[in-house]
Order: structure tokens, then C-alpha cells, then sequence
């Protein structure tokens, strides 16, 4: 693997080839991973498209978010959600069956813990309560002061939902959770639904400022037309959601791929525990050692990133995340 190679499933030596460069620039990460791509289910409400979005999903808007989409896939956004190295890793440790399984629950805490987070801060905190979910310990119904230093976070109540979620049914319901649903699909390698948060819907809107995320009413909407743009562009949903993200100056605090800042989450533990990345990638993936926490950091609650204050308005309704 000495160029960036396809994501096929060639993962031979990957752990120790990590000591000589990271995940992400051991592939090309711009294809679309090798997983069944299918579209969620969405609340259809009974109305119809919501007023507030009949002046608003227009041609001019189309042309807008196309030009956002082109600046961003330049930048990587056709490889943000690829995340196949991860997935060659977790089967490659654990098995083909066992890997699969726990590529796509520690996704799923990855999503239920993403609400107003940066992405470093997200993997961190994910890794630990992957680490507890392994262990057979419970995931959701905690405080803050249960967690150790450097793992807790701002908008934990919003997230300990999600994990309820988790812990109660094993996922999140598209209906009534269709970003983090979403999300946690795009990351697992199914990238026909859309993600759409607070950034993708100011993009829209074409207000940096504005800060709200769509309600379950506006969702389906706002999906099914950039989904339209998307194919005009040759690009899946999720290319085209994350090359939005990165193009179109919405304020996200770290655009880089996932797998670009997963690699120096996991050069940092390395570099902090003194053990080589492959150990250190194999001690977290088998749940015996979390990622590299924010322990001893001058903010409360390690590397987290302290959010505005809940929206509300016409446009933004039921704020998930």
C-alpha cells in the first residue's frame, strides 16, 4: 500500500504500515463504500411541505448550494464520510461478523455524541463509551461526574437521549431522529440519505448566522431537493451534504475528511501513551483502552466546544442535535 490504493478489502500489514503514515492517506477515500445504499424512511406530514420552505427551495437557492458543493468537493468533501479503512480494521481485528457489528456501534455512538461537538472532541468521547459498551456497561443514563476527566461534555443531556436510544432499541428511529439516523448511515458507509443539521440548513437558507436545525415536518423536504442537486452533480447525498459543509463557510469548527482527524486523534493517544498507533488502534477496537482524552485541559469538560443556546423560530423546530 504504498500509494493510496481503493478501498478494497486488503488490510494485511494496515496496522503496521499506521507507523509510517495514517488511515486516511493509505486510501482513496473519494469512491462510495461497498455497502447496500438505500434511502430512509421520513415523517410525511400531513399538510404537505411546510409554508416556510415554499419561498426557499427555489432555483436560485439550487444554483447557490451547487456553486457552495463544487468549492467543498475540492477540498474533500467527496471523501468526508468514507470511512472504510476503520471498517477493514474492525473486521481485520475481530472477525469478519463481530467486526462489522462493532464498526457500526461505535458509528452509532458517534452520532448520539455529535451534537454541537467537534469532530476530535466526538471521536474521543465516542471511543470511551464504545469502550464501556464492549465491556457490558451501561452506555446512556450517566452525569458528566461519571465520566472520567476529559470525557464529559456541554450538551450531555441532549446526547444521553441518543444513547438512550441505543441502549433501549440498538438504533435511532428515521422518523423522529432524521439527522442523527442520518448521520450514523453516511458514517457506516450508506450514503443515500442526507444529513442535514444546523450547517446544511444555513446554507440553504444563506445565512451563516443562522443557527437552527430543521424540524422533523421540514426534513424530508429539504432532503428530496438537495438530493436532486446532488445527482446533477454527480455525487451522492452524503458527497454532496459534506462538500456543502466545506464550501459553503458555515462556521463548521474542523471540515477535514472523518478519517483525516480520526488518524491525529489517533497519533495524539499514541504519542500521550507512548505505544505504537496499530496497539493503540487494536486496544480501542477490542474495548480496552479509549482514545486520547482531554485530561488536565484548561476547559471544564476537555475539548469540547461550548454551543450557542438552544434555536427556536419559525424555520428551526424540535432541535435534535
Amino acid at each position: 500500500m504504498a500509494n493510496k490504493t481503493g478501498t478494497q478489502k486488503v488490510v494485511r500489514g494496515l496496522l503496521d504500515e499506521l507507523e509510517a503514515r495514517g488511515l486516511y492517506d493509505m486510501f482513496d477515500l473519494s469512491g462510495v463504500p461497498s455497502v447496500p445504499q438505500q434511502a430512509m424512511e421520513r415523517y410525511l406530514p400531513p399538510r404537505g411541505m411546510p409554508a416556510n420552505l415554499e419561498g426557499l427551495l427555489t432555483p436560485e437557492t439550487a444554483g447557490r448550494l451547487s456553486e457552495y458543493a463544487k468549492t467543498g468537493e475540492q477540498v474533500g468533501g467527496r471523501e468526508w464520510y468514507n470511512t472504510e479503512p476503520l471498517r477493514y480494521a474492525f473486521e481485520d481485528i475481530l472477525g469478519p461478523e463481530a467486526g462489522a457489528n462493532q464498526y457500526g456501534r461505535f458509528f452509532d455512538i458517534v452520532a448520539a455524541t455529535s451534537p454541537r461537538s467537534r469532530v476530535d472532541s466526538n471521536i474521543r468521547r465516542a471511543s470511551y463509551l464504545y469502550n464501556r459498551d464492549m465491556q457490558g456497561l451501561p452506555i446512556a443514563g450517566l452525569e458528566n461526574s461519571d465520566l472520567p476527566a476529559g470525557y464529559g461534555h456541554l450538551a450531555h443531556k441532549t446526547q444521553d437521549q441518543l444513547l438512550a436510544d441505543l441502549q433501549q432499541s440498538g438504533q435511532f428511529s428515521s422518523l423522529n431522529r432524521p439527522k442523527t439516523s442520518s448521520f450514523a448511515e453516511n458514517l457506516k458507509g450508506n450514503q443515500s440519505p442526507m444529513t442535514i443539521d444546523t450547517h446544511n440548513f444555513s446554507a440553504v437558507v444563506g445565512d451563516p448566522n443562522f443557527k437552527k436545525s430543521p424540524s422533523k415536518t421540514q426534513y424530508k423536504y429539504l432532503e428530496d431537493f438537495q438530493a436532486e442537486i446532488a445527482d446533477k452533480l454527480n455525487m451522492t447525498p452524503a458527497q454532496y451534504q459534506a462538500s456543502v459543509w466545506m464550501g459553503a463557510g458555515t462556521g463548521v469548527a474542523d471540515a477535514r475528511p472523518f478519517m483525516q482527524v480520526f488518524d491525529d486523534v489517533l497519533t495524539r493517544t499514541a504519542e500521550r501513551d507512548k505505544k505504537s498507533k496499530g496497539q493503540v488502534l487494536k486496544d480501542f477496537i477490542e474495548g480496552k483502552a479509549p482514545l486520547f482524552s482531554m485530561a488536565g485541559a484548561s476547559t471544564l469538560f476537555g475539548g469540547t466546544v461550548f454551543a450557542p443556546p438552544k434555536p427556536s423560530g419559525l424555520l428551526g423546530q424540535d432541535l435534535e442535535s
